[in-house]
């Protein structure tokens, strides 16, 4: 066909008219656009002689949706996050955003966010207008049901792990006889809490020496079953709640199910349903689902009806109650309320209760299909809102006239609640009628008009509208904001359709319901073994942060978004809030779970195959065969309705004849465009075309790239088409007429079929499908336009139709639909030696069906561009958290880089950290110290309670490196888990180090340090990406080194170290080590640091890369500059990065010395990182230690080694530091505690009530009350209460403890356990309350130390007492004290008190040794060892502290040690007076306080209303500085360091006990800082009072007498703006 080609061009070149060249010329100058406005020319050409043509006129007719071709590319790209599972992709506020919308904030472009953020951090809806809201009449039953939840934990919604209770002989009571039919069985509590959960197990009862049966009594190998006894119980289900309904029932979603209804459980009528058949008295039953709700008619009746409010169900595929059925010893695994399939799970159920409610809402939107040309298309916009819900192409596929059978329909629906992670449901369907919104116009008056031609009704757009659930909650936070941060355990989906009218206003009726779907935790099992049978328990529970936020719900209410509004296509549109730096992005995020789903929108391979070969159609000249075109009359511009020159029935010609003048006789002449090339003798030619070979089996698939040129017509004459007669908005009536030259849409016809290539003949056979494309279209342009793209829709190409040309398209939804090949079947063939079965070759063909042509006015020039080949591959990257991108070519250029900010791997987190609230925004960060202040306790309480030493169940995000560690270690897919122990690693240890890391106080709550940037923030928090094959090892001692630490094995244990401030747990001295010498050492001088740029990524600022410069001035004075560079790994903030940078100076600077020595086992009580005290006679030139050669306890003495000097010069205080061993506990004894019954009130309570006659004594016990320590309760099991209760001290004396001998709580004025009546007042009357809650309701007597239970006559009942304890703040809470926990090396080293003998007026020096005497604390004699080392503190003298790095054996009993100077005061030096942007003294300390040993050290605080004055000295050469202040410190000041830098930085200094000082003999000018350093006192025996920070006040000073410059001070300057 080449040759035909050919000609054309030439023909072209020879022969084309003026005429012809000047529309051609027009045609081509017109430039289009995308859109419903186009441009086309126009030209008038002059009849007979004498006449001229005009020039040509453009205008913009509206053509519809006849629109001109465009097309455009993108681009898809899958970047690997991280290893999953993460947490979740966050905005620039740090919250999770996880809806399609909302992904695009956290997601970046070259930098840039693709969407804003625009929400305040507290979401408030509609802020700055005036939002329409109305509340829904009707209750909220789920209000109470997760109320009663709430407050009834330990009973309600649980399945019974007992079924049977255990006698104490291991019997099972009472007995189930095989030959009795007993579908009910007696139910007792479950033996461990877990609120709000099902809890479930399996109960085997086996009888030794009798032979086994299965489960349904059957004999096994012709044995007897054994006799009377229960063998199995796999599962009962105990049914606590009064105001719903239990539900329990099996099978089939469209057919009969076996219903069964749960009765209450009470105490006279304990029945419980157990998995059993009622007709078969031995079989256990699998329930397939099983509903709570508050039907009405529920009470009579087994089935659910359709008059419910509120429905709770729990169980879909993929979170199923799994248990073992007991048959033939062997455990085989059973599914209850989630076994696989359609039909086999609470879901499945659920599918077919809402199938009527889902049904409404597609006959609300088909009525207003019905109903277009009336308005009543605005309810079909509001049902399409919810049904996008459900599938966001169900709308488009019923507008479309796709329906789906009741079948599909239910498939759907139960698809939709087949989410990954959440097994329960929550269904709210308020009443119908709604007369609240009744008349309510929704109407946008702002938004845009569409004209619906078809229609004949201008339709506007909509305003937004949520139903969202108001909740008692004092931030005002309503169920849908609180679903977005808790989407892992919630979401919630709003299915309500208010009725609508055809002016847009609602008519007070709402159908449909509103669904919470809730994610299910689950613990892991417990197996405990008694005598014969075997138990094996697990929980499946709701997150109680989920419980809690339901229970307070409020209202219903509709809520108006104003910035946002609902187009004509039912979709959502925001006006404000969402504002977006790109257009047309797609994102999906998949988390990395394990069992992950693939892609939706990720899910194929694509294999381009180019060509870019022209496509040739047939070429006919036989006579009346003409070319296909639209017919140039009035309808040509209508869509819908436009003709064609040609039937659908007719044969396609090359012949292009056009009516031209109309004579009077009627006869019309005929133009005949293409009859110019008559004289070539151009013969006829069938189509050319092109074959594409599939060759991979794979490949099932494919879409087919055309591109075209040109596709357009040309008229031949003047017409006046419809589309514009009728346009309203065109005035002139010249301009409703179209005149020849105008080009407008022409017709293309293509065919793509597929079949197979026989093997052995190479033919090919038509056995795929075969599709006719239609293309009515104005291209003027390359136009690229994909056939069967699945990534495109049928709205990109609504001028591509499938079918006819006019009117819809038959199958239009298969313009994106892929084109089926025949699938690979393999086939025999004869005669290929073994390769018998062989893969038939396939292909694709397609064929340019409209015929060419030699028309001047016509063109439809197509290629075929490539054929891409499909390879499904529904991969779910299990572990992998992936981020799919696509990216339309027309919103930027090129490849973008590709950023995004997420929360990453999800670890494992100790069950009682909550550092993140239930808004969603983290409880460690705050934008300003004002946030910090207003923000309540509650709002800070990041540890709540104690902690029991087990982890969350669900994983969950944090950035505290101290439990990034802890996953590194026990990981075993990506850690080190399946090398090592997890319970060798030193939790504990860890537990206190991340607390340190988060900057939390004693309770748990948040303190933090300064971000920088007024803020803020945690002291270490992880912020690193391994992106590179990093070692296991390489990786843990990166994360180790954020907080400063170090982890080591010793003791067959994983432990770990950090710089924390803490006491010193060995002393060494020079009798302690060999050869009784340390050797020292100090760094190079280049290598202590006095300058540090330290590099960070800050979170500020999209995390962009930074140095921060940090300079110790003083240092730099005496030394010049010495500079290094360190990277801050893991370092997001500017405050970080100096704390990071300041540690690293100090420790060069100020803990510039190493140590070693050699000594013995002694050595060993201290471990890597430890802090130890070393006293060397060489260095402090005195002896003040020695070793105990004797105790005598009776009359408390205590001989040491050495003699020690008293005279002047000294000073040693009478503080003696002992060693009192406390031994180590082991993880285990640790583990043991934290597992001890007892619990304590979380952040204390007060008592405010009064007692009756309000006796003298009582009110003295009102005020606030805190836990301060727990005493021994009962250690038996068998009895009720509590191993340990809590002892609550409050003001004064006042404390609140139990008695665990006569089971009562005394209030006592004194110490607890002393039976007296002068110190216990009262105790509670009954001897059966052991909680606090059960206290405040009960009466008081007076305590009688006489009475054998202690209670007095005098009964006082209580009136409310407590203001909080039946409902702390923060609940209740057992586990282990941080002070309890003490595992790696315990502070061995006590300080006492002496008070006889050192002193210079009573020396008691004996020959040998020296007797002193007068201790402090007697009790300790009795626990110090002979031969350990002690020391006397040294008046005004700081010890010397070291930390140990290493400690290595030598020799047999000789340990190498290695420590480094420490000073324990730098976290406060550093953290607590640290200026971001001045800093005028590196190491400032104010406020600072510490207690070691029994010393209290305080840092002095600066002096404050600094004021100087100038003043000539005599002579009146040179002039003074006089300064002044005030001192706040008191008598605790000495005096003062004052100092004054000059101009040229010199420095004078100077000392003085006044609070002024004058600096004189000035005589230069410029800058001049006055400084002023109080001087504390450090030789006091209970209080050490350090220097403060410098107080500096700055000014620049000129003495006029020294103004007789040579040198002009100032230069010329210019005066402006003067007239």
């Amino acid at each position: 066909m080449k040759h035909y080609l050919n000609k054309i061009k030439l023909a072209g070149a020879q022969r084309m008219t003026s005429a012809a060249r000047k529309a051609q010329e027009v045609s081509q100058e017109s430039e289009v656009k995308l859109g419903k406005q186009h441009s086309v020319s126009h030209s008038r050409t002059a009849r007979g002689g004498g006449g001229g043509a005009s020039g040509p006129i453009y205008r913009p007719p509206k053509l519809g949706d006849m629109q001109y071709g465009a097309s455009f590319s993108f681009l898809e790209t899958l970047d690997l996050v991280s290893d999953g599972p993460i947490e979740g992709v966050v905005n620039q506020q740090g919250r999770l955003v996880n809806d399609d919308g909302e992904l695009l904030q956290g997601v970046y472009l070259d930098d840039t966010p693709v969407a804003v953020t625009t929400e305040p951090l507290i979401e408030e809806a509609n802020v700055g207008g005036s939002a329409v809201t109305r509340s829904l009449a009707g209750t909220i039953p789920l209000k109470n049901f997760f109320t009663e939840m709430l407050a009834n934990n330990s009973d309600d919604l649980r399945v019974n792990p007992l079924g049977q209770q255990v006698n104490s002989d291991g019997d099972l009571a009472p007995n189930w006889n095989y030959s009795t039919q007993q579908k009910n069985v007696f139910t007792v509590q479950a033996g461990k809490a877990a609120p709000n959960s099902f809890a479930l197990a399996q109960v085997a009862r086996i009888k030794k020496g009798q032979p086994v049966g299965n489960i349904d009594g059957e004999i096994e190998g012709g044995l007897t079953p054994f006799n009377g006894e229960l063998k199995a119980t796999t599962l009962s289900l105990r049914n606590d709640f009064t105001d719903v309904h239990l539900f329990m029932g099996r099978k089939s979603i469209l057919g009969h199910d076996d219903v069964e209804k749960v009765p209450v459980y009470s105490d006279t009528s304990p029945l419980t349903v157990v998995e059993r058949n009622s007709s078969k008295s031995r079989q256990a039953q699998r329930r397939s689902y099983f509903f709570y709700t508050d039907t009405a008619t529920a009470s009579t009746t087994k089935e659910i009806s359709d008059d419910y409010k509120f429905l709770f169900s729990f169980g879909n595929v993929n979170n199923s109650i799994r248990i073992k059925a007991w048959s033939n010893h062997n455990g085989a695994i059973k599914d209850h309320f989630g076994s696989k399939g359609t039909s086999g799970n609470s879901a499945s159920k659920l599918s077919s209760i809402l199938l009527p409610d889902v049904k409404k809402i597609i006959e609300l939107f088909n009525q207003g299909l019905e109903d277009k040309s009336s308005g009543g298309k605005y309810q079909s916009i509001l049902a399409k809102k919810a049904l996008n819900l459900l599938d966001p192409s169900l709308g488009d596929n019923l507008e479309e006239g796709i329906s789906l059978d009741e079948k599909s329909l239910l498939k759907k629906i139960y698809e939709f609640l087949s989410f990954e992670k959440y097994g329960a449901f929550v269904i709210h369907r308020p009443d119908e009628a709604q007369s609240n919104l009744d008349g309510l116009d929704i109407v946008d008056p702002e938004g845009p008009i569409t004209n619906l031609q078809a229609d004949n009704y201008e339709y506007k757009t909509l305003k937004s509208y949520d139903f969202r659930f108001k909740t008692l909650d004092p931030l005002e936070i309503d169920l849908t904001s609180f679903a977005r941060t808790y989407s892992s355990v919630l979401k919630v989906f709003d299915f309500l359709v208010p009725q609508i009218d055809g002016d847009g206003k609602l008519t007070g009726k709402v159908n449909g319901f509103y669904l919470f779907a809730l994610g299910v935790e689950s613990s892991n099992a417990e197996t405990p073994r008694t005598k014969d049978y075997n138990l094996d328990t697990h929980f499946k529970g709701l997150n109680s942060n989920v419980v809690r936020k339901l229970s307070k719900i409020t209202s219903i209410e509709y809520q108006e978004n104003l910035n946002a509004s609902l187009s004509i296509k039912g979709t959502t549109s925001t006006n404000q809030n969402r504002k977006f730096n790109y257009s047309n992005v797609l994102v999906e995020l998949k988390k990395g779970t394990e069992n992950q789903t693939p892609f939706k929108f990720f899910k194929n391979i694509y294999i381009d195959k180019g060509y870019n070969n022209t496509l040739f159609g047939p070429f006919r000249l036989e006579a009346g065969n003409n070319v296909q075109r639209i017919t140039s009359n009035k309808k040509m511009l209508s869509p819908n309705s436009f003709e064609t020159t040609l039937l659908e029935s007719e044969i396609e010609g090359s012949v292009d004849a056009r009516e031209g003048q109309s004579f009077d006789d009627g006869s019309v002449n005929l133009l005949n465009y293409s009859d110019w090339a008559a004289g070539l003798n151009s013969p006829d030619e069938d189509a050319s075309p092109i074959t594409h070979t599939i060759y991979n089996p794979n490949i099932e698939e494919v879409f087919v790239t055309l591109s075209i040129n040109a596709l357009r017509d040309t008229l031949h004459k003047e017409v006046k088409p419809d589309a514009l007669a009728n346009d309203t908005s065109i005035k002139k009536e010249e301009n409703k007429k179209l005149a020849p030259a105008s080009t407008y849409p022409g017709l293309l016809e293509v065919r793509i079929s597929t079949g197979s290539i026989d093997p052995k003949t190479k033919k090919k056979i038509p056995n795929g499908e075969t599709r006719d494309y239609k293309f009515v279209a104005l291209v003027n342009s390359t136009t690229l336009v994909d056939l069967g793209n699945p990534e495109s829709s049928p709205v990109d190409y609504p001028w591509v139709k499938i079918g006819k040309f006019t009117g819809r398209g038959e199958n239009s939804n298969k313009i994106n639909e892929p084109i089926k090949l025949p699938p690979a079947i393999r086939q025999r063939t004869a005669g290929l030696g073994d390769a018998n079965n062989t893969l038939p070759l396939r292909y694709v063909e397609v064929t340019k069906l409209s015929c060419e042509t030699n028309s001047v006015l016509l063109s439809r020039d197509v290629l075929l561009s490539k054929v891409t080949e499909i390879i499904p591959v529904d991969l779910t990257y299990p572990f992998s958290a992936i981020i799919g991108t696509k990216v339309d070519s027309r919103t930027i250029e090129g490849i973008p880089n590709r950023t995004f900010d997420c929360k990453l791997k999800l670890v494992k987190v100790p069950s009682n950290y909550f550092p993140v609230a239930e808004n969603g925004i983290d409880k460690r960060y705050y934008d300003s110290q004002s946030d910090f202040d207003d923000a309540t306790e509650e709002d800070k309480q990041v540890y709540l309670g104690d902690w029991d030493g087990t982890f969350k169940e669900n994983l969950e995000w944090t950035d505290n490196p101290a439990w990034v560690v802890y996953d590194l270690l026990s990981n075993k897919r990506y850690g080190l888990g399946q090398h090592i122990d997890e319970e060798t690693i030193n939790k504990w240890e860890l537990y206190k180090i991340g607390r340190f890391c988060d900057a939390v106080n004693e309770d748990g709550i948040f303190q933090g340090v300064p971000d920088g940037q007024g803020g803020i923030e945690p002291r270490f928090s992880c912020n690193v990406i391994f992106q590179e094959g990093e070692k296991i090892y390489d990786a843990i001692n990166t994360i180790v080194s954020l907080f400063r630490g170090s982890v080591y094995y010793g003791n067959n244990e994983i432990n770990f170290v950090d710089d924390r401030p803490r006491a010193a747990v060995n002393l060494i001295t020079n009798e302690t080590v060999k050869d009784g010498t340390f050797s020292y050492s100090n760094n190079r001088r280049d290598e202590t640091f006095n300058t540090i740029e330290i590099s960070y990524k800050d979170r500020f600022e999209n995390f962009l890369p930074k140095i921060e410069t940090v300079e110790n001035e003083q240092d730099i004075r005496e030394r010049g500059v010495f500079k290094t560079r360190i990277e801050g790994v893991g370092v997001t903030s500017r405050a970080m990065a100096r704390r990071a940078a300041l540690h690293h100076m100090f420790h060069k600077i100020e803990e510039n010395q190493t140590v070693n020595f050699t000594a013995g086992l002694p050595s060993l009580l201290a471990q890597p990182g430890d802090l130890i005290t070393i006293e060397d006679e060489l260095k402090s030139n005195v002896i003040n230690f020695g070793r105990i050669l004797s105790v005598d306890a009776a009359n408390e003495t205590i001989r040491i080694s050495n003699s020690f000097e008293t005279g002047p010069g000294f000073n040693m205080t009478g503080r003696l530091t002992v060693y009192d061993p406390t031994g180590i506990d082991t993880i285990n004894e640790i583990s043991e505690t934290a597992d001890i019954n007892r619990q304590r009130i979380i952040g204390g309570f007060t008592i405010t009530g009064d007692l009756p006659s309000s006796p003298a004594t009582w009110p003295q016990f009102q005020g606030q009350y805190n836990f301060s320590g727990y005493t021994s309760g009962y250690q038996s099991t068998a009895l009720t209460g509590f191993t340990e209760y809590a002892q609550y001290t409050g003001t004064g004396n006042n404390i609140l403890y139990f008695d665990p001998t006569v089971t009562g709580w005394v209030f006592a004025t004194g110490k607890s356990f002393q039976s007296d009546n002068l110190h216990n007042k009262w105790i509670n009357s009954s001897t059966t309350v052991h909680t606090l809650a059960d206290l405040s309701t009960g009466i008081l007597d007076d305590y009688d130390a006489s009475a054998a239970d202690k209670r007095g006559s005098s009964a006082k009942p209580i009136n409310n007492f407590s203001g909080n304890m039946l409902n702390p703040t923060l609940g209740y809470t057992k586990g282990i004290l941080e002070s309890e926990i003490d595992v790696t090396s315990p502070e061995q080293l006590k300080v006492i008190t002496i008070t006889g003998g050192i002193t210079p007026e009573i020396p008691i020096n004996q020959n040998y040794g020296t007797l002193v005497s007068g201790v402090n604390d007697p009790s300790i004699l009795s626990r110090l060892i002979v031969g350990t080392p002690c020391k006397f503190e040294i008046s005004g003298a700081t010890p010397f502290t070291y930390k140990v790095l290493e400690i290595k054996e030598q020799n047999p009993n000789e340990y190498s040690v290695i420590a480094t100077l420490y000073d324990t005061g730098k976290y406060n030096l550093i953290e607590d007076d640290i200026s971001i942007e001045t800093l005028p003294n590196t190491y400032s300390y104010q406020s600072a306080s510490a207690s070691v040993n029994n010393l209290n050290y305080f840092n002095l605080k600066p002096v404050t209303s600094l004021a100087f004055e100038t003043g000539a000295d005599a002579g009146g050469e040179t002039f003074f500085i006089s300064g002044s202040w005030s001192d706040p410190n008191g008598s605790n000041s000495l005096g003062y360091d004052v100092s004054l830098v000059k101009p040229e930085n010199t420095i004078t200094s100077d000392q003085t006990t006044d609070s002024f000082h004058v600096f004189s003999g000035l005589d230069s000018f410029g800058d001049f800082s006055f400084r002023v350093v109080a001087t504390g006192d450090t030789s006091s025996t209970l209080n050490a009072y350090f220097d403060s920070s410098p107080s500096v006040l700055s000014k620049y000073i000129i003495y006029d007498a020294n103004l007789d410059l040579t040198t002009a001070f100032i230069g010329g300057f210019t005066l402006n703006g003067l007239t």
